[in-house]
């Protein structure tokens, strides 16, 4: 009898640990992602009874190519269970896809050493992750990127030209009209002042438009050297009038009617609008 009771107290010793309910256990959060992608590897290592009813004497976790798993997190929690404390160690692993295919964590082990000093060793089946190819997408934002790169450039080259954009040419008409109300007040006091700012509109608009040089005050020079250099008639013609009536003014003891302002400017206005591609020669 009395070598019963040892065969069983012996029995009981050698398996103290396994009398406080150890378990140990892996599981993936899921089995398949895609390339870049990573899965969580949960170990738990479960005990009842008293919280520091052994110590661990080794902590194998799993591995990938011979190399440990990075830990993301480790923390013990407790419950109850039929009025009794529960543990559970729960260490969270990063598992990784760098490339499509199978990926396979080796088998985890933990080695425990009861009060009694013996020790009892828990290991983990080897798990496996499937990493499928990452799915053609359309780059979206690198195309919005260079969309708005191409807008940018489209609206600062148009600013550049707005910016840089030469006013339009003054026309000779204009020109005119621009003269023409400079002459008009002229002569407030000295109406010979306004005669000859006409004469002397006329001459620099004939030498800067048709090349024709006229120093001279004789309306018949002037008109032969406009002939030979072959402005047509009607311009020699408004020329003539202007010079008389400008001669007329100069030598007349009384001021002029103020129709004849009118006409020596609308004279002045015409012979200064007038075009070298229709009306004259070419320049030299």
């Amino acid at each position: 009898m009395s070598l019963l009771r040892a065969c069983l107290l012996a029995l009981i010793l050698g398996n103290g640990l396994r009398a406080q309910s150890v378990s140990l256990s892996a599981r993936l959060d899921r089995t398949e992602i895609t390339v870049g992608d990573q899965a969580r590897l949960e170990l738990a290592l479960t005990w009842g009874g008293a919280a520091d009813a052994f110590t661990v004497e080794e902590w194998a976790g799993p591995e990938c190519s011979g190399v440990g798993l990075p830990v993301e997190s480790d923390q013990v929690q407790t419950r109850m269970d039929n009025g009794k404390p529960v543990y559970c160690r729960k260490v969270v692993y990063l598992l990784r896809g760098d490339v499509a295919g199978q990926v396979s964590s080796s088998p985890a082990r933990v080695r425990l050493k009861g009060a009694d000093g013996r020790s009892s060793e828990y290991k983990t089946q080897a798990l496996m992750v499937i990493v499928q190819p990452e799915p053609h997408r359309i780059p979206w934002g690198e195309i919005a990127l260079v969309v708005l790169g191409v807008l940018v450039l489209i609206i600062a080259l148009r600013v550049a030209r707005r910016t840089n954009r030469r006013p339009p040419p003054v026309t000779k008409g204009a020109k005119a009209r621009k003269r023409v109300e400079e002459l008009a007040t002229l002569g407030g006091r000295d109406y010979r002042e306004f005669f000859d700012g006409c004469l002397n509109a006329v001459r620099e608009g004939l030498a800067e438009e048709l090349n024709l040089e006229i120093k001279d005050r004789d309306r018949a020079k002037v008109v032969r050297a406009m002939a030979d250099a072959g402005c047509p008639e009607t311009l020699r013609q408004s020329v003539e009038e202007l010079f008389t009536m400008c001669d007329e003014a100069r030598f007349s003891p009384d001021p002029p009617h103020e129709g004849t302002r009118s006409r020596a400017l609308k004279l002045v206005e015409t012979i200064l609008s007038i075009s070298t591609d229709d009306h004259g020669p070419a320049r030299r």
